[in-house]
């Protein structure tokens, strides 16, 4: 077989006539008005364009994440957020304040380097809550709203683009600000000019000052597309790019601005496109490039681009085949030539580029980045490493890891980490550290081996991040998950489970639990006189004291208002309950000192013990809840063991509740009068109205058992009304038949009178029933008018203008102040039995009823002793002046016709 060989210079030939060929080909196509195939030029820029646009998101991406984590000024901006929702006028400032302070030195710093136009973050109202821009300023206040900030805050999701606008144009992302839960909280607008993606591209690509905005993004300004701009003269028409033909220079200059693009241009941008624009002086090539989010992969701009063409138009075909053969035979054997030379110059270019590139996104991140060769020896880190560490990075440089190393650790923890690095060139997990200073610090890290081309282990690249600020936020929640924030003390959660941790060890070893709950006697009393501050500090003294009376095994822990619960395991007897149980008892009746005020506030305390009153802790919680309420209602200020019998009274209480429910619809509801006499005449004066519960079954209910589950349950309110209504119809029916001197006085009870349809009830029965407002009087007990005491004394006021007489019940058992009883509208003062019963033969009780007949004689108030059981109790109250008495001694509560019979029948006592 006979082998050619070709030489070199008939090569060289062969090349340059096929030249020749391709470049006259070329050459007919242009001068037949074809249109250039630009394919491959649109997709080079095209890609470029995107590969910048794309690193330069991920940058603003993981620096947007890193600001709200609070890795970058070590400050969460999640947190500020959070505040805000609660958070008054003044408030908003200071959080304001805070957060600019944080972050203007990022926000200069970035200015600085010519990277950054604006920071905003917004409220998730839409509302600017802090901006940052040139000149320097802060929190100036929109126009309008922003249709990104818009957006984000409705889908919850970052959104990036393109804005063009009258001043300058800006790429735009803006990020969602999101709490540690994932409720969205706002969010965070990042912006730069169009010279950092610029500067990211070859130096003969420029961007044109002609973008088109895609609209159906939601990218652009606040209220329409952005009108093209001019630059240099040139416009471009919709129907020029479409058609993607080529143009003179004049027929340029004649076309008119489009106001907006429309979807038809849309679709062909999304595929690229390109036209040549020149004419005998200009030549230019003008290309339009679609740009797509890198997350959503939607299209959110698209650009215009010029670069120089390599074409040149002549008047002459010939001519022109004849500049360019020449040329192309020039170029070819230069090209042969440097064919090499120039790969290898454009190859190393292309990787200084990129390297380039690199080296700035890892210098700005957040996170460290430390490299080391095989042997673990640091050979390159970023300035990050540097701020975390506190070491500069020539005291870095050459040396190893352990450098870092805190102790925290044991060998097992490292030993554990080579391991996995040399099976799979890769670990992840959080290690502590020690800075320059001494300070350890726990971070997050991440260790990946790498390898050449030939599979050889070349480096080790550690990736970390100091997560001080994430862990504390972890370890508070922690914290407030469990302890009570006013008196650290355990909360319910805690207490659950140390109960069923101390219930597990009492069944293996066969010993006791005591368990106390306690709750605080005349609490509320403190709040309503004191406030809610001071009703706080006794809350936190209470804690102090119960801590001191336990064991250290013991737990003293809040349950929610003024209950408290005391667990004490390894009991042996239940007299070591006992003895604890007066021990907290004595140490509670020492007075308080609550801002320069004594206080004095005693407790009632259930007790159950495992396993006799239950064997779970929902049962013995219970339980010692049934037992404190039975205390409370014997008295209080005492202490009671769980019995059976506790829980019978609870169940028959339940069954009266329900019972009670429907007794008000089934008419089983009944008055009885007590009457009054005046003892200037002798005669009935008036009567009290006292609602009595028949029950069909039952027989009579005691008013003891069924009033205060009435005021518990809320039925006082309806019960109320009806004993209103009843007995102002009453009283009505005995005056129209000759009884026109009877006053008829009615209870309200605490939650009637702080009930805000009162006034409008009280109106309702007098129009309704038709009785003289001045025949109806109102006893209000003293305890309840001295609850919120503006509030009581406009009631009392809108009570008195409809001309009822009002009365204060029980007085001398609370704590009235004089200072405020001479404020209230009132009439008539009504001496309380327990004061009355002794009066005869207690010097004390007789003082205490003097001293209130003659206050009530310098108000001029009536006074109404109750209570009267004997002549001798009747006769010092006439001689010390008392207007009015009512008692056994006069009558029993009696029904109607039994009181209307004793009106009837009574005779004067005293003439």
């Amino acid at each position: 077989m006979k082998v050619i060989k070709i030489k070199s210079t008939n090569l060289q030939i062969v090349l340059v006539l096929t030249f020749v060929v391709l470049v006259s080909i070329f050459f007919f196509l242009l001068d037949s008005r074809k249109n250039y195939n630009q394919q491959q030029h649109l997709q080079l820029i095209s890609k470029r364009y995107q590969l910048a646009y794309n690193t330069i998101y991920d940058q603003y991406a993981q620096f947007a994440q890193n600001i709200q984590s609070g890795m970058v000024e070590r400050f969460n901006i999640s947190d500020v957020f959070s505040k805000l929702l609660t958070a008054d006028e003044e408030q908003k400032k200071q959080l304001r304040k805070e957060l600019f302070s944080k972050i203007k030195p990022r926000f200069d710093k970035l200015q600085q380097e010519g990277k950054l136009r604006q920071f905003h973050f917004h409220q998730q109202t839409n509302e600017s809550f802090l901006r940052l821009h040139r000149p320097d300023t802060f929190g100036d206040n929109l126009t309008g709203i922003r249709k990104t900030v818009e957006y984000v805050n409705r889908e919850h999701r970052a959104i990036s683009g393109f804005e063009g606008g009258t001043t300058y144009h800006s790429y735009r992302f803006v990020f969602p600000i999101t709490a540690a839960d994932q409720t969205h909280l706002g969010s965070m607008e990042i912006s730069f000019g169009p010279e950092i993606l610029t500067s990211a591209l070859m130096k003969q690509y420029v961007v044109l000052s002609n973008f088109y905005i895609n609209k159906q993004t939601l990218i652009g300004g606040q209220s329409n597309l952005y009108k093209r701009s001019h630059h240099k003269g040139y416009l471009y028409d919709q129907n020029v790019l479409a058609a993607l033909k080529k143009v003179s220079h004049k027929e340029i200059k004649e076309l008119k601005p489009q106001q907006e693009t429309t979807d038809a241009i849309l679709v062909n941008a999304r595929s690229g496109m390109a036209m040549s624009v020149y004419d005998q002086t200009i030549d230019m090539v003008f290309t339009t490039i679609p740009i797509f989010h890198p997350v959503t992969h939607e299209m959110v701009a698209f650009l215009t681009v010029r670069s120089k063409s390599v074409f040149f138009k002549h008047e002459q075909q010939g001519l022109r085949i004849i500049y360019s053969l020449s040329l192309l035979v020039l170029i070819m054997f230069l090209t042969i030539t440097f064919v090499q030379a120039s790969k290898r110059k454009i190859l190393e270019y292309t990787n200084l580029k990129q390297l380039q590139l690199a080296a700035n996104v890892l210098e700005n991140i957040a996170e460290g980045v430390v490299v080391t060769d095989i042997d673990s020896r640091i050979i390159a880190v970023n300035k990050s490493v540097c701020e975390i560490t506190g070491y500069s990075e020539k005291e870095i440089l050459g040396q190893k890891p352990r450098m870092w190393k805190s102790q925290h650790h044991d060998d097992a923890f490292y030993q554990a980490m080579w391991k996995s690095l040399t099976g799979t060139l890769h670990w992840y997990g959080e290690i502590w550290n020690r800075r320059k200073n001494g300070d350890v610090y726990p971070s997050q890290m991440t260790i990946t081996g790498l390898k050449n081309e030939h599979g050889q282990l070349t480096n080790y690249v550690s990736v970390f991040s100091d997560i001080t600020v994430a862990k504390e936020s972890h370890e508070k929640l922690q914290y407030l998950a469990q302890y009570d924030q006013l008196t650290d003390l355990p909360n319910r959660r805690l207490l659950n489970d140390r109960l069923k941790q101390a219930l597990s060890r009492a069944v293996r070893n066969n010993q006791p639990l005591g368990l106390l709950l306690l709750d605080l006697d005349g609490f509320k009393a403190v709040n309503d006189s004191l406030g809610h501050k001071s009703g706080d500090i006794l809350l936190i003294q209470v804690a102090e004291r119960l801590l001191y009376c336990v064991r250290e095994t013991d737990t003293v822990s809040r349950l929610g208002g003024d209950e408290f619960v005391v667990l004490l395991p390894d009991c042996k007897t239940v007299d070591n309950v006992t003895t604890i149980t007066n021990k907290i008892l004595k140490e509670l009746a020492t007075p308080f000192d609550i801002q320069g005020d004594e206080i004095f506030v005693s407790a009632s305390i259930g007790i159950t013990m495992f396993p006799d009153d239950g064997d779970n802790a929902d049962t013995l919680l219970k339980n010692a809840d049934t037992a404190m309420y039975h205390v409370k209602g014997n008295g209080k200020n005492d202490f009671q063991f769980f019995t059976a019998s506790m829980q019978e009274h609870i169940v028959k209480r339940l069954q009266l509740t329900s019972l009670l429910r429907y007794a008000l619809d089934r008419e089983e509801f009944l008055l009885y009068y007590q009457p009054k006499m005046d003892l200037a005449t002798g005669r009935i004066s008036g009567m009290e109205a006292l609602v009595r519960w028949q029950h069909p079954d039952d027989g009579m209910v005691n008013p003891a058992d069924f009033i205060p589950l009435a005021e518990e349950t809320g039925i006082i309110i309806p019960l109320g009304e009806w004993v209103l209504y009843q007995a102002c119809q009453q009283t009505k029916q005995w005056q129209q038949e000759g009884l026109n001197s009877l006053r008829v006085s009615v209870n309200l009870s605490a939650r009637q009178f702080q009930d805000e349809n009162l006034v409008e009830m009280v109106k309702n029965a007098i129009q309704e029933t038709g009785i003289d407002a001045g025949m109806l009087e109102l006893e209000i007990t003293e305890t309840t008018i001295m609850q919120d005491i503006e509030r009581t004394i406009e009631t009392l006021w809108q009570l008195r203008n409809l001309g009822i007489l009002l009365s204060i019940d029980d007085f001398g058992t609370g704590y009235s102040s004089l200072n405020y009883l001479k404020r209230f509208p009132l009439d008539i003062l009504k001496i309380d039995r327990t004061f009355v019963m002794d009066i005869t033969t207690d010097a004390n009780d007789r003082a205490v009823v003097e001293a209130i007949i003659s206050l009530s004689r310098h108000l001029k108030m009536k006074v109404v002793a109750e209570g009267v059981e004997t002549e001798e109790q009747l006769n010092f109250l006439i001689k010390q002046g008392c207007h009015e008495v009512q008692g056994y001694y006069l009558a029993r509560p009696l029904p109607v016709d039994e009181f209307k019979d004793f009106i009837q029948k009574h005779r004067v006592v005293r003439a």
